[in-house]
């Protein structure tokens, strides 16, 4: 058997197609007879070297895209090149394959010639399928099909539609047809406009019409403005408070020498009104009378702050006596919440206009004379179970371990406080504190009176601590609710180790955490607060 022999069984096996057309048997014959006049014998193996596997493919590739064409067109498309330098070796070496691989790549597209756009249109026209028309063609699949026709669209060739869809309406049928009648007729519009003037909304208009929506009204409205042929009405601003006659008022009474919280009284507004308006009458161009002899812009502005310096003056001297960031409100009183207070007094002292002293010291002294009679003793508490560290029992699987604290400049690490158990609870605070939830979020599928009697539960259920007492417990979580900073203001205040201060309000606040968030729901801060108050004025009570 020869390889002519080899080849031809090879090619019935591939080419089951082109095998009844002998296209790829004469293409193979013509190739093995060049090989044959380059020098090689014909040897069985040849059909399994690299050289003729690689001519095989690209012979196969370049006789698929022949078929079906005439004569005249094969006799004009070359022969595939093929180095017949390179086929020499024997064995061939594995760059003889690397080499011809390039030369044997598939033509990039496939050619549609005249015969063949007009075939494709008859079997169109006869009713053939994409697919039916592609397997006439010879062609794989019938995305070629469809990609050809939509080309021939393009090219404004009539194609003939597809079977069950509906025919195609020429543009001039189109033309002729009667337009559409528009919803908007001049009787509508003058509707539309008259509703308009009457000051209705869209929405309201497109009720009051009926057949159309808010979002049609508005284009409508649009459109005729746009196309100038209505005159549509826009709305009135609101009047301004300021008109020439109240110009000239405030003018006269500055010029008076009242002041700017005298001349806003005298007008019925606000001083920071008149402020606004006399920048803007400056910036404008206008004539401005200045403002009273030794009243400037800046002590103006200052008339319209919060804090003023007496009432900074007056927070200084409530702080430098002990008193808390609560009573401190209570105090000043003018609207200001605890967390105002507590925001300003870390403002102060950060500026040096406040020296940090030890309030809980402070308020300590002054109750050592009433220490003359032992206080009574109060019945322990329930306490939330916490494990800590230094305990031999196993922290719970679902126990959290609190943040380390950042340490405080300048200052060694304090000791370790002593641990005090009681029925193996720990009292005391440790460096690491594992904190044991009763649940994963107390409060969840609560309503809203059974949260505020379990957050006062657990107030109440608070473990004792030698360095927190109810009313320290109660301005911790205020400093920290006030803002960033908090935890650390708090320690530098009272004198408390930071580590500590973090570890009694993670105690606090703990149940009510999701796992893994350190976060605090903003309602249950707003539950938490008033729970603590409440302990506070029944210690208060008590003592």
């Amino acid at each position: 058997m020869d390889v002519i022999s080899i080849l031809r069984q090879q090619v019935a096996q591939d080419h089951e197609a082109l095998r009844a057309r002998g296209l790829m048997i004469e293409i193979l014959e013509e190739a093995v007879g060049r090989l044959r006049g380059a020098g090689f014998a014909p040897r069985l193996d040849l059909a399994d070297s690299a050289a003729l596997v690689v001519l095989r493919l690209d012979t196969s590739a370049w006789a698929l895209r022949q078929v079906g064409l005439p004569a005249r067109v094969l006799d004009r498309e070359p022969l595939p090149r093929v180095d017949l330098a390179a086929l020499r070796a024997d064995p061939p070496a594995p760059a003889v394959k690397q080499s011809l691989i390039p030369r044997a790549t598939a033509p990039s597209a496939l050619s549609w010639t005249p015969a063949r756009d007009a075939r494709l249109l008859s079997l169109r026209g006869a009713g053939r399928t994409a697919k039916e028309i592609a397997a006439d063609l010879g062609l794989k699949s019938d995305k070629a099909v469809k990609d050809r026709i939509y080309v021939l669209k393009k090219r404004g060739v009539a194609v003939p539609e597809a079977v069950g869809r509906k025919a195609a309406v020429p543009a001039a049928v189109k033309a002729a047809a009667e337009p559409k009648p528009s919803v908007w007729t001049p009787e509508r519009d003058a509707e539309l406009l008259a509703l308009r003037a009457e000051g209705l909304q869209a929405g309201e208009i497109a009720t009051r019409l009926g057949i159309c929506s808010q979002h049609a009204v508005q284009v409508r409205i649009s459109r005729l403005r746009k196309d100038g042929r209505v005159e549509v009405p826009r709305k009135e601003p609101a009047p301004s408070v300021w008109t020439p006659e109240r110009d000239a008022e405030m003018a006269a009474l500055l010029r008076e020498g009242l002041t700017l919280a005298a001349a806003a009284g005298r007008m019925g507004l606000t001083e920071g009104a008149l402020v606004d308006r006399r920048r803007r009458l400056r910036a404008l161009g206008r004539d401005v009378p200045p403002l009273p002899k030794g009243v400037t812009q800046e002590k103006a502005n200052e008339a319209r702050r919060v804090w003023t310096p007496e009432l900074e003056a007056r927070l200084a001297e409530l702080y430098r006596s002990g008193k808390s960031d609560q009573d401190i409100a209570a105090d000043l009183g003018n609207g200001l919440s605890v967390g105002a207070v507590s925001v300003r007094v870390g403002i102060m002292r950060k500026e040096g206009r406040l020296a940090a002293i030890s309030r809980r010291a402070i308020r300590a002294a002054e109750a050592s004379p009433k220490a003359d009679k032992p206080a009574p003793a109060k019945p322990a508490a329930p306490v939330v179970e916490q494990k800590s560290e230094p305990l031999a029992a196993a922290p719970a699987p679902q126990a959290i371990v609190a943040k380390p604290a950042v340490k405080a400049p300048d200052q060694p690490p304090p000791a370790p406080a002593a641990a005090k158990t009681a029925g193996g609870i720990t009292l005391g605070v440790p460096r690491t504190v594992r904190i044991e939830r009763p649940h994963a979020v107390m409060l969840d599928g609560l309503t809203e009176d059974q949260k505020v009697t379990a957050i006062t539960a657990h107030v109440a259920a608070l473990p004792a601590s030698k360095d927190f007492d109810a009313e320290l417990d109660l301005e911790l979580c205020e400093a920290v609710f006030a803002g960033k900073g908090g935890l650390q203001l708090f320690a530098t205040d009272m004198g408390i180790d930071l580590r500590t201060v973090q570890a009694r309000f993670e105690t606090i606040v703990a149940p009510f955490c999701r796992p893994g968030v350190k976060a605090l729901p903003i309602d249950t801060a707003k539950l938490l607060l008033p729970a603590l108050r409440a302990r506070v004025a029944q210690a208060r009570g008590a003592a």
